[in-house]
């Protein structure tokens, strides 16, 4: 029944989702109201969960995920065109999915870059501006729902599994 715990970053973002992909869509941004509490609920949630199981390799892979997730991002924000709202999604995402397997933030990506450069291929092909700016939230969220279906199914049946 602790599992749950794993699940509450899920819901969080579950009831972000809508707003973080529609604010971003629109305005090419993803607000702090949602992306540091987002943050904060996986942190904590994950710390409570580790200390409680015991399980301190996967949290100290998932907060060295958060931490390396929140370098890179930084200094891609800094000297590419990524943004600090991107980057914030990426630290909670990633340090949710670490906790999981590492390899799953690569799949994550992987996703999530693949599509948002299908429709930014779509976008320059139509407006012949290859610098226009798309929104890349929508589809980080996209990679992580994508990855995360397993490991939340797994929880979920052990949950349903310990109750029976």
């Amino acid at each position: 029944m602790l599992e749950l715990l794993l699940l509450l970053p899920m819901m969080v973002l579950i009831a972000f989702s809508w707003q973080l992909a529609t604010i971003d869509l629109k305005e090419h941004r993803l607000p702090n109201q949602f992306t540091l509490p987002l943050i904060a609920v996986t942190v904590s949630c994950l710390l409570v969960y580790g200390a409680i199981t015991g399980q301190w390799q996967k949290l100290f892979q998932a907060l060295l995920a958060m931490l390396l997730t929140f370098a890179i991002g930084w200094l891609l924000a800094r000297f590419a065109d990524l943004g600090m709202g991107d980057v914030k999604l990426l630290v909670s995402l990633n340090g949710w999915l670490a906790w999981h397997e590492p390899w799953l933030i690569a799949i994550s990506l992987a996703i999530g870059l693949m599509a948002a450069n299908v429709l930014a291929l779509a976008v320059w092909i139509k407006r012949k501006d290859p610098k226009e700016h798309i929104a890349l939230g929508p589809f980080l969220l996209l990679g992580f729902y994508l990855t995360a279906f397993l490991p939340s199914w797994q929880i979920i049946t052990a949950v349903v599994e310990s109750l029976a």
